[in-house]
């Protein structure tokens, strides 16, 4: 199988060089190695490039003095501005930026998604999902022919929407991770719940 596969390799390569060697008007462009000094406007576009470059290294160095993940929390940054921090104070401050820094450090949490990640079936939720999909449009043409009225119609629409925002985010991944799930879940709605009331 390797040999077949090196000879494979040998005579595609071979056919590119016959192909490029004896194609009529086919040349290759030879090189350049004379170097131009660049001009004016060049050179500002460099510096301006630079600038940028160094401004946005600013700005991650001060968004990870008030990160309370990073490693840099609590170091000083002279070089910004204080409208900076505190835009970013402000958005750390928001109460869905807390809820995922209690996840993070949860450690309820953490486990239960490294046993999903460990989990073998992880690689077939996809699949689960589009048969889930798959059999739900399937009942939901065949009770769309059957309702007549356009209550029955409303009313079969809040029914399959519920059915199949329940399948899709609770059933489906409970019948591949199990209980890893349902306590992640858990500590998701425990941290959101404690943080926001």
């Amino acid at each position: 199988m390797q040999n077949r596969l090196i000879l494979i390799c040998f005579l595609f390569c071979l056919n590119l060089y016959a192909e490029t060697k004896f194609t009529p008007g086919f040349t290759v462009a030879p090189t350049v190695t004379q170097k131009t000094a660049p001009s004016k406007q060049e050179e500002n576009d460099i510096d301006e490039l630079q600038k940028n470059s160094i401004q946005t290294k600013e700005a991650y160095k001060a968004i990870n003095t008030i990160n309370p993940v990073s490693t840099d929390f609590g170091k000083k940054s002279p070089s910004l501005a204080s409208s900076q921090t505190d835009s970013a104070n402000e958005l750390l401050q928001s109460k869905w930026a807390q809820v995922v820094l209690t996840l993070a450090s949860n450690e309820n949490f953490k486990s239960a998604v490294l046993e999903m990640k460990a989990n073998p079936k992880t690689s077939l939720l996809l699949q689960y999902q589009l048969v889930f999909l798959a059999l739900f449009f399937i009942l939901k043409f065949f009770l769309n022919k059957k309702t007549k009225t356009g209550f029955k119609r409303f009313s079969l629409w809040v029914v399959t929407t519920l059915v199949f925002w329940v399948g899709t985010l609770f059933v489906v991944p409970f019948v591949v991770w199990g209980n890893p799930y349902i306590k992640a879940i858990d500590a998701a709605i425990k941290t959101a719940w404690t943080t926001f009331h």
